[in-house]
Order: C-alpha cells, then structure tokens, then sequence
C-alpha cells in the first residue's frame, strides 16, 4: 500500500525522493505519542543504518513500528466541525 501511495498518488513520476515519505500520512488511530515515538525510533534506526546496521522484516524494531501502526478497534475517524457528519480524515499534518 505505502509503495502504491508513493508511486501512484504522491510522486506519479516513479522517482521517489525522501520528500516523498515525508508526504505519507499517519493513519488517524495512531496518536500523538505513538506518532513522536515512531519519528524517534526511525530517527534512531537511521543513525544506526548509517553505522551499518542492517534491518529486515523480522527484526524486533520493524515489528514494533508495525504493532504502533496496528488498527485500534474503537477509534474513531476524527469529523470535520465545518461540515457536521462529513467525514475528515488528517491525511497531511
């Protein structure tokens, strides 16, 4: 999904930039500490990336940054006070 929001809706050129993911939202069910937390975690796995660290799909960090992303169950999607009972959804903050 994150590939087909890159290449298709964000950057239809196909040439992605890091500009391009700073694009992406964060779903609505993740909060605001969860949100600093992961920017934390991604700044940190950055700085160890650069000393050589590897990461794969299966590494405990990668696998807490999925749990912080997970669904909620009984979160609900933000509304628009503008506009009463229409949907609004924080795509880019």
């Amino acid at each position: 999904m994150c590939n087909r929001l890159l290449k298709e809706v964000i950057n239809h050129t196909k040439n992605i930039q890091g500009k391009d993911f700073e694009r992406l939202p964060y779903p609505f069910w993740v909060s605001e500490a969860d949100k600093r937390a992961i920017i934390a975690s991604i700044k940190d796995m950055i700085d160890e990336a650069i000393r050589g660290k590897t990461y794969s799909r299966n590494c405990p960090e990668v696998r807490w940054l999925e749990d912080k992303f997970a669904f909620t169950e009984g979160v609900s999607a933000p509304v628009s006070d503008s506009t009463p009972g229409q949907l609004s959804l924080p795509l880019f903050e």
